[in-house]
């Protein structure tokens, strides 16, 4: 395992060293990471001489870009080994075609995955964070709890200084520096479990607050037309939407997005609300939509998907 990315990556310059490094380069060094469906996605690519996209992929600098990239690869190849009539764009220029194509009944049908990042600030704290302590060598025998404020590190990537403040932390939390802790919205607890690991809580809360069904629809509804120019490239399309940041650490946003797949019977008014709402709210040349949630280690989606068809009496016979 890793021989592929091993053999890709050495040699390869980065513009960041150490912690810094694109994630996928750190991961392959990692024991207990499972990266095995991530190499034959990462390879496929290869296979099929898509190295512009590869490189961007694996070798991006920006850590939105690597989990768009991912959501991507992981659906897509998904959906092709299921359906035989679908077609990845791999060699489109500058973007400005679906992400793959589904040939049904003398017609062409695009297909554009994208992702809503709403908390991914969030994914490259606690990503990142455990990556610096180790490289300036802290080291913890007992379960230390770190307390962050969401909206803090929020505004921080957005004024594009997550990583500096990852640094600020990192210092904070080896020097246990309680003055710098309350500048920067952080606390620390040091318990007596045996156990050598990290566990996160919010700062403010115990768990994060239930944004409305309204806000996921708003948030779907932005990622839609910040892909208007893709899917105007095809009369009809199909979008799958990656929400592994949405969902957070709050349960019934699990259980909302995961029931829409299963048939679950919790939360099945907000389920029936919140399809109908984008039925009547996704534009004419988007037959319909489908969130997922993918993991690392498995080639299956993490929940079954179901597509909300805009209109119910038209609709594709696509295998999910």
């Amino acid at each position: 395992m890793g021989s592929f990315l091993e053999s890709y990556f050495k040699g390869k310059s980065t513009k960041h060293e150490g912690w810094r490094r694109p994630i996928a380069m750190i991961w392959l060094e990692k024991n207990g990471i499972d990266i095995e469906v991530f190499e034959r996605r990462a390879k496929k690519l290869y296979d099929l001489g898509a190295m512009s996209k590869l490189k961007s992929w694996l070798l991006s600098e920006d850590d939105i870009h690597f989990i768009s990239y991912t959501a991507e690869r992981y659906i897509i190849d998904y959906l092709i080994d299921r359906n035989q009539d679908i077609q990845d764009n791999l060699f489109s220029i500058n973007g400005k075609q679906t992400d793959a194509r589904l040939a049904r009944g003398g017609r062409e049908f695009g297909i554009e995955v994208t992702t809503i990042n709403t908390d991914v600030a969030e994914w490259i704290f606690i990503e990142r964070l455990p990556l610096f302590l180790e490289e300036k060598g802290y080291r913890f025998d007992k379960t230390i709890v770190v307390s962050y404020n969401l909206e803090t590190i929020t505004d921080m990537l957005q004024n594009n200084s997550i990583y500096q403040y990852i640094q600020d932390v990192g210092y904070a939390i080896i020097k246990n520096d309680n003055d710098r802790f309350q500048q920067l919205m952080i606390g620390l607890e040091k318990t007596t479990r045996s156990y050598s690991c990290i566990v996160w809580e919010h700062l403010t809360d115990k768990a994060k607050p239930l944004k409305s069904l309204d806000y996921l629809v708003d948030k779907t509804l932005q990622t839609i037309e910040r892909k208007k120019q893709q899917l105007a490239t095809c009369e009809e399309s199909l979008l799958f939407i990656g929400v592994n940041q949405v969902i957070g650490m709050h349960p019934v946003y699990v259980n909302i997005l995961s029931g829409i797949g299963t048939g679950g019977v919790h939360y099945k008014e907000q389920i029936n609300r919140l399809e109908e709402e984008l039925r009547g709210a996704l534009p004419e040349n988007i037959l319909g939509m489908c969130y997922f949630v993918y993991s690392i280690s498995s080639k299956e989606p993490y929940y079954p998907l179901k597509i909300i068809w805009r209109d119910i009496n038209k609709t594709l016979g696509i295998q999910l």
